[in-house]
């Protein structure tokens, strides 16, 4: 099974919760208050509850998130990632929390491109740590990185500038950082 396959399916995502306590304001904070967005792998779509319905586009590779986000914000917009991203122009920010260190390291780049393709400010959640990958159930599914490699891979995709903020996630015991890419 691929990490996308992994992603895709059901199994063994008992870990996987909604979570709107850390980094959340971060992320919001640098989203304009008339900013459209696209929440990439919006997963429960923590997000949504926070954003006008105008303003927001879940997506996702999980149909049974997406159709859980369905349920739960009926007027807001949620679209299943079947292919690739260079249909998503013309938002004002990307959001990607807690998603880009489960993308294999040789699609972050052309994932980045896209993303750079689709709006001019990129905000990204995630766990940054000294590197490493993990397994689950077999699957590599996680590649952690530094904050200097994920420096690294923004300024190759095109944003030039970039700041971050991180706070402690007591319950993997790293810093969470908010990283938004210009």
């Amino acid at each position: 099974m691929s990490p996308k396959e992994f992603w895709k399916s059901n199994s063994s995502h008992d870990h996987v919760r909604p979570n709107k306590d850390i980094g959340l304001g971060a992320i919001l904070y640098y989203i304009g208050e008339h900013s459209s967005v696209l929440d990439f792998g919006c997963g429960f779509a923590a997000l949504a509850e926070y954003m006008p319905d105008t303003l927001y586009q879940g997506v996702d590779i999980n149909q049974d998130r997406i159709d859980y986000c369905r349920t739960q914000y009926e007027n807001h917009e949620f679209k299943l990632i079947e292919g690739s991203c260079d249909l998503w122009a013309g938002f004002d920010v990307v959001v990607a929390n807690n998603v880009l260190h489960h993308v294999d390291d040789s699609e972050i780049v052309g994932m980045l491109a896209d993303f750079y393709f689709a709006a001019p400010h990129l905000v990204i959640g995630t766990h940054v740590t000294e590197g490493g990958k993990f397994e689950r159930n077999g699957v590599l599914t996680n590649w952690n990185r530094t904050l200097k490699e994920y420096q690294g891979l923004l300024k190759g995709a095109g944003y030039p500038h970039f700041e971050e903020t991180k706070e402690h996630n007591p319950r993997y015991g790293v810093d969470f950082h908010v990283i938004h890419a210009f």
